[in-house]
């Protein structure tokens, strides 16, 4: 048996970012756990999303999961940059949370469309769709319903 250890890479790493994506959103924020936790999350999502960037065996070009691991880099990257600066200066703390909480979304909605690909027996672009676009919808109703009351109300 030959191993993919690109595949591997990029499966544990995704696996270990839900885990520590999963432990900063329910624990308190600001402390040194949740920041400890947020850089494993921050460098686990930028391995899953190099090595999504490497894997081309689905198509044998740059496709549309190459696009949503574009975009998710952009999330993760804005989340931690305004946490790092602290700019812009009165609402930083707003921008991670919305940046980072989109970026968890994103990876939860590609672990959800993975598994419904692998186990369901249904058409792979209607699978992937609706089990993303579920888990977006999911996500949004979540994240404007819980950041506001956690952020003081604030908006980004």
């Amino acid at each position: 048996m030959r191993v993919n250890y690109l595949g591997l890479a990029h499966f544990l790493t995704a696996v270990l970012a839900i885990v520590a994506g999963a432990v900063v959103v329910f624990r308190r924020k600001g402390t040194r756990f949740h920041k400890w936790c947020g850089r494993l999350y921050l460098l686990s999502m930028l391995t899953v999303n190099i090595s999504a960037l490497s894997i081309y065996r689905l198509w044998g070009h740059f496709g549309p999961f190459h696009i949503a691991a574009v975009i998710s880099l952009a999330t993760v990257i804005m989340g931690a940059q305004a946490a790092w600066r602290k700019k812009p200066a009165r609402h930083w703390k707003v921008a991670h949370a919305y940046w980072m909480s989109w970026s968890y979304v994103g990876l939860l909605a590609a672990a959800v469309s993975e598994s419904a690909t692998r186990y369901l027996d249904y058409d792979f672009g209607w699978t992937v769709g609706l089990a993303t676009a579920a888990v977006i919808a999911i996500g949004a109703m979540t994240i404007n319903r819980r950041l506001p009351p956690l952020l003081g109300a604030s908006q980004p």
